[in-house]
């Protein structure tokens, strides 16, 4: 492998292989770093947190594509008197990293390859029946999602509905869900639950609450947003393999952010 290669010509390849249009006000592009600088590996990523910048620089990658922004916030100039923030730009100025952003653009390609990745990481691909939607084993609601966080090794899996109703049909989908998509999600025949990143707690929750409270026998299990994206970045990685050769590529995962502690 040759390391004769810029940020900025890698971003033109990811361009020219996505073969879809930018997305209008789209946030896809650098948002860090300088892009004529060479790189020396790639590491794709749900979100750049200091610890995963960290593990980049030891594993001599120093060009980050991310899903999420570094910097927490759509405005980093609030937070230049930050001391996190100027830690974090301290990091990437002296190890010479460059982060590119990948969503909008990544997300519009067919088939998705988050729901992919996410499926995969389940051990569902094998249960798909069309498009979201997976026939499984029949279990209870509170089986599966123990499966589920004991397969993914999450710590923070939530729970709406009766622990025992009975789930054979399950929708599956990643990053944040709404009301109006959770309430299409439930319109196709026969889900008997659906397994979210993150709802709008105030609303899609409650929202769900409302359902199961009108009678109907359904469940709701949340396990994060980091868990049902970052699958998502391990399809990123073994894509972009298929068209750069000149330096090593790897996911490199941010990890669910909650710990697995009971308070007393």
């Amino acid at each position: 492998m040759s390391t004769a290669i810029t940020a900025q010509e890698i971003a033109g390849r990811i361009e020219k292989h996505l073969a879809v249009p930018k997305p209008e006000r789209s946030a896809d592009g650098f948002a860090a770093g300088d892009p004529s600088i060479a790189i020396t590996g790639i590491a794709t990523t749900f979100v750049p947190t200091l610890d995963v910048l960290r593990r980049a620089v030891a594993a001599k990658k120093n060009l980050i594509v991310t899903r999420e922004s570094p910097y927490w916030n759509r405005n980093p100039r609030q937070l230049e008197k930050d001391p996190t923030f100027a830690m974090k730009q301290e990091l990437i100025s002296s190890h010479k990293l460059v982060i590119y952003r990948l969503r909008e653009s990544w997300d519009a390609r067919i088939p998705d390859a988050q729901l992919t990745g996410l499926a995969k990481a389940l051990a569902w691909d094998k249960y798909k029946s069309t498009g979201i939607y997976f026939n499984l084993p029949r279990v209870t609601l509170q089986v599966l999602a123990k499966q589920i966080s004991a397969t993914m090794k999450l710590n923070a899996v939530r729970v709406i509905g009766n622990p025992n109703t009975m789930v054979a049909k399950a929708a599956l989908t990643h990053g944040m869900i709404t009301t109006p998509d959770l309430a299409k999600v439930l319109k196709e025949p026969g889900v008997d639950a659906v397994v979210i990143g993150e709802p709008v707690e105030w609303e899609a929750s409650t929202y769900f609450q409302d359902v199961i409270a009108s009678g109907q026998a359904k469940g709701l299990i949340v396990i994060g947003l980091e868990a049902s994206e970052e699958p998502g970045c391990v399809e990123m990685a073994a894509w972009l393999k298929s068209f750069i050769d000149e330096v090593p590529v790897e996911c490199i995962r941010a990890g669910e952010p909650f710990a697995a502690r009971r308070w007393a």
